[in-house]
């Protein structure tokens, strides 16, 4: 989505003096970098897992709203060029559109958006009759948070299972028990030691009677 970003800069210019195209070449020099997807998460569970990705919240809090609206108004911009229709989204219903989504879906990560627009555009989330508006993008949305409610739920039951087993390891009972094994496996190996050492003992007897 992001390769299409400079030949939107024209288009998005119309936003008013909000976001304009010295905006974006700061943009490009300060931040962009920082926030911008990227194209090593594959599923969304590891986008949910992967500490290192921001939530726009955050980006908003470290580098401005200017950084996420630019950031999501040119996903929004990549999908309308995708659909080609006769009637597109102006720049500032794209505009618009990025401000809602920031309201409602702050804590998403620009990777969740990314994935949901990806999905949407292979046709996920039905198909697009020469309409394409916010009101759709909120029902991708939609479904796509049906989505993640289900990835995050998974999520859970991994960390409660890895934390089940490591307090079952941790708990007195089993140490006790791994202690036991461990004693019983000691024991073992030192009877093995020793019956090997009465063999060796008794060949080099009967070498030495030779």
């Amino acid at each position: 989505f992001f390769s299409s970003r400079r030949r939107h800069t024209r288009s998005l210019c119309d936003w008013s003096s909000d976001v304009c195209s010295s905006d974006l070449e700061r943009l490009d020099k300060l931040s962009w970098n920082d926030s911008k997807p990227s194209n090593s998460p594959s599923s969304l569970v590891e986008i949910l897992e992967r500490e290192d990705l921001k939530s726009i919240v955050r980006i908003k809090k470290e580098q401005g709203v200017e950084v996420v609206q630019s950031a999501l108004s040119i996903l929004i911009a990549g999908v309308n060029d995708f659909f080609n229709l006769p009637q597109p989204m102006k720049p500032s219903q794209i505009k618009q559109t990025a401000e809602l989504i920031m309201e409602r879906y702050y804590f998403y990560k620009l990777e969740e958006f990314q994935l949901c627009f990806k999905n949407a555009m292979a046709g996920d989330y039905g198909t697009i009759y020469n309409r394409f508006d916010g009101a759709v993008i909120f029902e991708w949305l939609k479904k796509f948070d049906a989505e993640r409610d289900r990835a995050v739920e998974i999520k859970r039951n991994a960390e409660q299972a890895r934390n089940n087993m490591y307090e079952i390891f941790a708990s007195p009972a089993m140490q006790q028990v791994l202690n036991s094994v461990v004693n019983k496996m000691e024991i073992g190996r030192a009877q093995r030691l020793n019956s090997s050492h009465t063999v060796i003992s008794y060949a080099v007897f009967c070498l030495k009677k030779k």
